[in-house]
Formats: structure tokens, C-alpha cells, sequence
């Protein structure tokens, strides 16, 4: 673990707040509670508090339909469009696949209008308000509607009605703010620093920005149900809406999710908590109403470490006698995650009758694709992320070539094309084995050979 910033509250006092390690293992700077990490995913219970105010204010109501405040919203389903409310899209209940739509903005060069535009081009594969689908791009659209009805954008609404308010000085929304600090913290991978992915064009759901001290403030505001310091950010009423159920997540377990939280229970006494992650950084986020705990950490490697802190800590303060670090040894020793074990390829890249392979493709939600040579080396790059998304080709068979990905994050994968009785390409998919994104959604149809459009 080359960085981690841990914080603790409890009885409404900070009881600890501490960095270790150093913000890259290049040349990196010690880790201090004021170090600025990504905090991902734990952004969205600002979303949901942004949402809470408006709330609050009679801006709007959680029962809402989306298309009320935008009107051009279409999902594949004309009657879930018709039908699909603020508290779906907060809840995860949309009938979307967990993570569909996640390749529209990861590494792409599309804005959040786009996005929600492409997002009616993926099937509907689950139960409309039934099924539990994680899904980020709904969370873009609760921006968008912050947008609308407050006349800011959701950047400027975070800024001025919470950090602004709560007093969190070195939080912020956008890839530049991070990296405009001198020695932020760089995300790791197989032991080595990388660049980050940016996350700004999907900030609601995940481009939050912020440190220990600062994200001690938001813990304590929620466990004072709304309220720091005599401010009032949100009613009662609407933070007991935001933290309570909304849909179960399994019929055997009583974990569920509110509005930008999980709800779960250890020893009968209710936990709210959050996670985040992306290339080399993770977050995690939980605080006890009950036992009045509050814990958030903050590391730049993907490991277990988050969790496992927050489980013995919270086991620590609640039942000192009952926490017994040997056992939960798994959370604290290295995980052999395949993206720290990077794959190699020894195939060959001289491909016979090339040409027939190379030209333009278009999957109608994703963009284009191109087969090229460059460098002396077929090469296919998904241009909407091609910083991330290109590789080179290496042969298995006529139909079938192993690709690795520029993103290290990503393990080996296939691309697999379809070709006619009369030899001739007409498409290609991906087999990408992650869970993380859906490549097996897209379909690339070959629309221009060599300059001529088919």
C-alpha cells in the first residue's frame, strides 16, 4: 500500500485522523489528514443531499418523474421513460444492468450530455423497481436535474451550498483540481504510479475530490441527522429519507440502499456505508447513528484494506473485547489482484491478409472503432477512449486476436470478428473478462474499407 489517510469520530469528537505512507512510490510526499484523494463513488450521497435541499426547499419531490425537468430523456423502454422517477435513479432500480453505460464515460472524451443521450441505447435486462442495478449513469442524470431546477450546475451547487457551508476547504469536483496540487496522490498499479482517468464527465456519480479533515465534517453532519456547527444543510425528515431502505438488496440478507447509501446491520445496530474505486484508488465511507461512530478511508491502491479497517475499528469501539486483529489478518495482507499481476502476451502481430480487417466500425451507443497500422503494427483503437482503449492485434486464428488494452486496470482480453462466406469482415465484439465493464454490449459494424464507405 504506497498511501492511506484514515479518519475517526466518535461522541461527535475526532478521535483519530492520521496518514501513512506517501503519495507515490516515485518520489512521493508523506500522507497527511489534508492530503486530497478522489473520493469516487462516496459522491454520491452529495448528489443525494444536493437532491435532499431541493427537497427541502419545495424544488422538487423525490417521487418526481425525470422527464418533468427533462423532457428529452429516453431510456429503451418508452414506459419506464414515462414512468421512471428521482428515487429510481437514486436507488438503482432503474432496469438497467449494474454498470451499463460505465464505457460511455470511462476515459471517453464525451461530455454528460451525450452520455445520458447513448444510455437509451442499452437494453433494459432487468426488473424496472425490483432489481438492485448499480448503475452510474442515473446519477448523472440526478445531476442534470440538480442543473435544472437550481439554475448551477451541480459543480457550483456542491461548491456553494456544501463544501462552501460545511467548511471543506480543500475539496473540489474536477481531474484538475486534483492534479493542480503539488504531489496529490498518484493511483497505483502492479507497484508503479499511472495517470488518473478522469472522472469529470461523471462527476455526480463519482468526481468528488476531498481529505480526511474535510470529509470529517460531512461524517459529522450526518451524525448529527442534517446538521454542523448549528447549520442546518439538511431537514430531519429528508436525511431519515436519504438513509432509509429504498430497495433490498438479496431476500437472505438485510443489506439494502437508500439514497447514495448502503444499509446493512451488525449486531442489530444500523450501518450506513459507501464505497469507491478506480485504477489505483479506493474509498470507503460508514458511520453507526447509534454508537454515534464515524469512519472514512483513503488509499491510492486497490486492496481490502478499506473495508477492514472500518469493520475492526468499529468492532474496537463498540466491543474492545471482541476485536481480534489476528482474524481479520485477510483484510490487511496482499491481495493478488490480476491488475498486480500483469499478463503477458508472446503472440505473433504479422498478420496475413491484413486488409481485409482494417477500416472503420460504429457500435450505435459507444462510437467508432478503428483497424489500423501504425507503427508497423495492426492496431485497434476505440476512438471515444483511444487513450485507454487501443492495442495491438496479436493472431490467435482467422476470426479471433488476443488485445491488451493501453489501461492497465484491464486484463487480456479477445476481439472476435465476423466474417461472411465470401471472406469478408463485417463486424467485431469484444471478450474482456472484467466485471467492471460490459464490453459483451458491444457490436461494431464495419462502415468504411479503406476510406470507401461500405
Amino acid at each position: 500500500m504506497p498511501g492511506l489517510a484514515i479518519g475517526v469520530i466518535h461522541n461527535n469528537e475526532v478521535i483519530f485522523r492520521k496518514g501513512y505512507g506517501v503519495t507515490s512510490v516515485e518520489n512521493g510526499s508523506p500522507i497527511s489528514a489534508q492530503t486530497v484523494f478522489p473520493i469516487l463513488s462516496c459522491s454520491k450521497a452529495f448528489t443525494a443531499t444536493c437532491l435532499g435541499m431541493l427537497v427541502d426547499e419545495g424544488k422538487l419531490n423525490w417521487n418526481d418523474k425525470v422527464i418533468k425537468y427533462l423532457p428529452d430523456f429516453k431510456l429503451s423502454d418508452p414506459w419506464i421513460t414515462k414512468e421512471l422517477t428521482i428515487s429510481d435513479l437514486m436507488s438503482h432500480r432503474s432496469g438497467l444492468r449494474s454498470f451499463d453505460g460505465d464505457l460511455l464515460w470511462y476515459g471517453s472524451n464525451y461530455s454528460i450530455d451525450e452520455i445520458i443521450d447513448k444510455i437509451q441505447y442499452y437494453p433494459i435486462k432487468g426488473s424496472f423497481r425490483l432489481d438492485f442495478n448499480y448503475n452510474n449513469v442515473m446519477y448523472l442524470v440526478a445531476g442534470k436535474i440538480i442543473d435544472k431546477v437550481s439554475g448551477l450546475t451541480w459543480n457550483e451547487f456542491i461548491k456553494t451550498r456544501v463544501f462552501d457551508v460545511l467548511g471543506m476547504t480543500n475539496s473540489s469536483t474536477t481531474l484538475l483540481d486534483l492534479i493542480d496540487i503539488p504531489n496529490y496522490p498518484r493511483p497505483h498499479i502492479a507497484g508503479k504510479p499511472i495517470e488518473p482517468v478522469s472522472l469529470d464527465n461523471a462527476a455526480p456519480a463519482g468526481g468528488i475530490n476531498s481529505s480526511i479533515d474535510d470529509m470529517l465534517l460531512w461524517l459529522q453532519m450526518h451524525l448529527n441527522k442534517g446538521e454542523l456547527h448549528e447549520k442546518k444543510i439538511i431537514s430531519q425528515k429528508t436525511f431519515e429519507t436519504i438513509t432509509s431502505p429504498k430497495i433490498m438488496l438479496s431476500e437472505q440478507y438485510l443489506r439494502s440502499y437508500g439514497f447514495g447509501w448502503y444499509i446493512d446491520y451488525e449486531d442489530k445496530q444500523k450501518v450506513l456505508f459507501h464505497g469507491g474505486g478506480m485504477p489505483g484508488y479506493k474509498s470507503m465511507i460508514a458511520f453507526y447513528p447509534e454508537s454515534k461512530i464515524g469512519i472514512v478511508v483513503l488509499t491510492n491502491k486497490i486492496s481490502m484494506i478499506n473495508e477492514g479497517l472500518v469493520n475492526m475499528i468499529s468492532t474496537y469501539i463498540m466491543h474492545p473485547s471482541l476485536a481480534d486483529w489476528s482474524q481479520n489478518r485477510k483484510y490487511f495482507t496482499y491481495m493478488g489482484y490480476s491488475w498486480d499481476n500483469p499478463e503477458k502476451i508472446d503472440l505473433e502481430t504479422n498478420i496475413k491478409g491484413f486488409s481485409k480487417y482494417a477500416g472503420l466500425y460504429e457500435d450505435k451507443a459507444y462510437g467508432k472503432a478503428t483497424i489500423s497500422i501504425q507503427d508497423g503494427t495492426p492496431t485497434l483503437e476505440l476512438l471515444p477512449s483511444k487513450k485507454l482503449f487501443s492495442s495491438p492485434l496479436y493472431f490467435i486464428n482467422e476470426e479471433r486476436f488476443k488485445v491488451k488494452f493501453r489501461d492497465e486496470f484491464l486484463p487480456i482480453g479477445e476481439i472476435v470478428f465476423k466474417i461472411s462466406d465470401e471472406g469478408i469482415v463485417d463486424s467485431f465484439k469484444l471478450e474482456i473478462p472484467t466485471d467492471d465493464f460490459h464490453f459483451d454490449n458491444l457490436d461494431f459494424k464495419k462502415i468504411e474499407t479503406d476510406g470507401d464507405k461500405k
